[in-house]
């Protein structure tokens, strides 16, 4: 039958970590990108960043997220915490900032995970492997604000 067509995902802006601070995280690392060039750049191609599919798990049922697919994480306490998972896991845990050191912003991290955010994040990605696995099934992205504050 061959390939599937779908309509193009819309340009992502990237994950704004401080929006999420505290917020549970499932992150699905796809690969290590190397010799990147960013605005923060001392040199051209003096950047790694692990290229990733993130989601905010939003609700405690983990029926609702924020969805990031196909975005690059820079913050390298971060990629740590996921370059031994890139494409075979999947991590989670509560996005925390770090101890900060002398001249440096704090590192963004996950914290490790409550019994809550373990059943929510099992929930949440069982949810989401069931509708990728069932063709033609429409995800909503539709979520009150008052879930979102509540978890």
């Amino acid at each position: 039958m061959g390939k599937q067509l779908v309509a193009a995902a819309p340009a992502s802006s990237g994950v704004q970590w401080d929006d999420f601070e505290g917020k549970l995280l499932v992150i699905e690392p796809l690969e290590v990108e190397k010799g990147i060039t960013t605005i923060h750049s001392k040199s051209p191609g003096d950047t790694d960043a692990t290229r990733a599919n993130v989601y905010v798990v939003l609700s405690k049922d983990g029926s609702k997220s924020e969805d990031f697919e196909d975005t690059l994480i820079f913050p390298k306490v971060l990629q740590g915490q996921l370059r031994k998972s890139v494409g075979t896991g999947v991590v989670f845990g509560r996005l925390v900032k770090g101890e900060k050191k002398q001249g440096k912003n704090p590192p963004w991290t996950l914290a490790d995970p409550t019994p809550a955010d373990t059943k929510a994040a099992s929930a949440f990605w069982a949810s989401r492997s069931l509708s990728a696995a069932s063709s033609g099934a429409d995800e909503s992205d539709d979520y009150d604000e008052d879930d979102e504050d509540s978890f």
